[in-house]
């Protein structure tokens, strides 16, 4: 399995963590190949350190005899293609993650202001294409702001004020990788440092929207505490690209290209309490194209030796669900002469078969949205959950 990244990590980490699970792996499983990158940038360690963590040792903990070869560069556009590039180039990994993202909006901004390649978004393409065309399975978190990201709305003096709309984000929204995206699983918890609880009924979209009965009654509590207002603004990433056109894989499917949504987020970035439901239709690369769990309330324990504070500290995100994509691709592939290679041209055909889908859409259009799209009755896709949550052993068994 391949780990892009771009942030250093202790490989005393995950494997504290896959011994302290009991789960029996090899040893000396992990290699770390440094990519040079000639641009400086890119997360600090404090921050993407964990990220990286995360990565390995949830695809670890899914595929525990595989190899972890982990490429790390800063991130930037020279940075990721070199890192990508170099994976493919070396073709060790059956698959690969990466739970590194960037709104299109700044892409085309770091393009019209000349920091980035104008001829990015083709660039990509082809690196992506390579490994597609040589069996190599490539998944990319969809993100954790739901529908929306950020770009520029203007400025003020040397001020840039930020806007937020339903920009597709790199590399997910690339046609020739998979992009995975987020559910929130079934709880009733009462909400770290409050006297309230909230629950779910049934696995649905990731989207903080099921906080908001809560925001209506108690805004003050919200506003006085930024990470639990962070938490009722987060989702699983997915929406219609604008940078890439709609892949021949998903032209005619059920869902695709059109949508049903509710706007929870005003343009002012504030919770809107009952937004109607409204309908339409766009052209491009459809995303996510599968959804798990990534809501950190039902979120995964990870382990990253602290100095201060505690070590053993649950997670949520997107980011968690590329790696255990590229952990059950490695399962898939193990014993076989044949890699399962690049999922979507097969899964996209998949789901439209009745009798053998793995696939379980979402598609209520009721508690169940990423902050925007909601699902989309009798069809097999939504650009909330894609087409949905997977039964694994369905899958497996469809492609042996």
């Amino acid at each position: 399995m391949g780990i892009i990244t771009f942030a250093g990590f202790n490989k005393q980490d995950p494997e504290h963590f896959w011994e302290s699970e009991h789960i029996k792996t090899k040893s000396n499983r992990i290699s770390v190949k440094k990519i040079y990158n000639p641009v400086l940038g890119g997360q600090s360690d404090s921050d993407g350190s964990t990220e990286t963590t995360l990565d390995v040792e949830q695809s670890g903990a899914v595929a525990p005899q595989a190899n972890i070869r982990v490429y790390e560069a800063n991130f930037s556009d020279v940075g990721m293609a070199n890192t990508f590039s170099t994976a493919f180039d070396e073709n060790k990994a059956g698959s690969l993650s990466i739970s590194w993202a960037i709104s299109e909006y700044m892409t085309h901004y770091l393009r019209e202001n000349h920091y980035w390649s104008p001829v990015y978004g083709q660039v990509f393409n082809l690196i992506f294409a390579q490994g597609a065309l040589q069996g190599q399975s490539t998944f990319a978190a969809s993100g954790d702001t739901g529908a929306y990201n950020q770009g520029i709305g203007g400025q003020i003096g040397p001020i840039q004020i930020p806007n937020y709309s339903t920009y597709g984000v790199l590399p997910s929204d690339n046609p020739w990788v998979t992009s995975t995206g987020g559910t929130s699983l079934p709880f009733n918890k009462r909400i770290h440092g409050t006297k309230y609880y909230v629950s779910i009924g049934k696995e649905r979209a990731w989207g903080g929207d099921y906080f908001f009965p809560l925001f209506a009654k108690h805004r003050s509590v919200f506003f006085k505490n930024f990470e639990l207002f962070q938490m009722i603004m987060s989702g699983g990433g997915g929406t219609i690209s604008h940078l890439y056109g709609t892949p021949q894989y998903q032209q005619g499917v059920p869902g695709v290209n059109t949508f049903n949504a509710r706007q929870y987020i005003s343009i002012m970035m504030q919770p809107r309490i009952n937004p109607i439901l409204v309908s339409g239709k766009d052209s491009g690369r459809n995303y996510p194209d599968v959804s798990a769990n990534a809501d950190p309330i039902t979120g995964y324990q990870i382990y990253q030796k602290a100095k201060k504070g505690p070590s053993w500290v649950v997670v949520g995100g997107t980011s968690a669900v590329a790696p255990q994509f590229n952990g059950i691709t490695a399962l898939i592939n193990s014993g076989r002469k044949d890699r399962m290679g690049f999922w979507n041209a097969q899964i996209y055909q998949l789901a439209q078969n009745p009798e053998e889908t793995p696939f379980y859409p979402m598609n209520s259009t009721t508690e169940n949205s990423n902050l925007y799209y909601t699902g989309q009755p009798g069809t097999v896709y939504n650009q909330a959950t894609g087409l949905g949550t997977v039964d694994f052993a369905k899958l497996a068994a469809v492609y042996k």
